[in-house]
């Protein structure tokens, strides 16, 4: 039984590395073909003919201003405001605290 084991063994090793060796030229001619072709695309990349009508489909028009959104309730207080009143000196503004 040993014998038959190890010379099966043997016989797959063997089939194996000559399966290996029938498909590693083709395997590296494909890896090197698709990267040459990959090289050749990026340098001369296909020629863009434009757009036939632009004018036509609406996608060069100029868009219309948005209308104003309501305030959104949930940040009200998120950010601290500064009020700035006049003092009664000319030419000085006095801060008062930030309100929450």
């Amino acid at each position: 039984g040993d014998v038959l084991a190890e010379l099966l063994g043997r016989l797959m090793d063997q089939c194996s590395r000559a399966h290996a060796a029938r498909q590693s030229l083709p395997f590296a001619l494909g890896r090197a073909r698709d990267a040459l072709l990959r090289i050749v695309r990026w340098r001369f990349p296909a020629r863009d003919e434009g757009e036939t009508g632009p004018e036509g489909d609406g996608a060069w028009r100029e868009d219309e201003e948005p209308q104003p959104r309501q305030p959104d309730s949930w940040a009200q207080g998120s950010v601290p405001v500064l009020r700035v009143r006049p003092s009664p000196c000319s030419g000085e503004v006095r801060r008062d605290t930030p309100h929450p």
